[in-house]
């Protein structure tokens, strides 16, 4: 991830340990999906057990990856709508690439 945006200059990591909320996110996300299936697989689709247990831990470990970049995201948003940037965490856009 890049530290500042080559847009605006804001500075993404805010404070260290900044987007540990986002591993709740993505855990939220993750565990979801996982009831979800669980649910259809006992409920709806009446699956086997090992069908129930196997497929929703390989779904959570493939989507905790994926949305690992998309819950950072989620978390910055949250963030930003509750605590707007002040000036000072803005940098002048470099012009290297004049």
């Amino acid at each position: 991830m890049v530290e500042h945006c080559p847009a605006c200059g804001f500075r993404f990591d805010r404070e260290p340990g900044y987007f540990l909320g986002a591993f709740y996110i993505n855990y939220g996300l993750c565990a979801g999906a996982g009831l979800i299936w669980a649910v259809l697989a006992t409920f709806v689709w009446h699956l086997g057990f090992w069908h129930q247990i196997v497929i929703p831990a390989l779904l959570m470990i493939v989507m905790s990856c994926w949305l690992w970049r998309y819950a950072r995201l989620l978390w910055l948003a949250f963030d930003l709508s509750w605590d707007p940037p002040r000036r000072e965490e803005f940098r002048p856009p470099d012009d290297s690439s004049v």
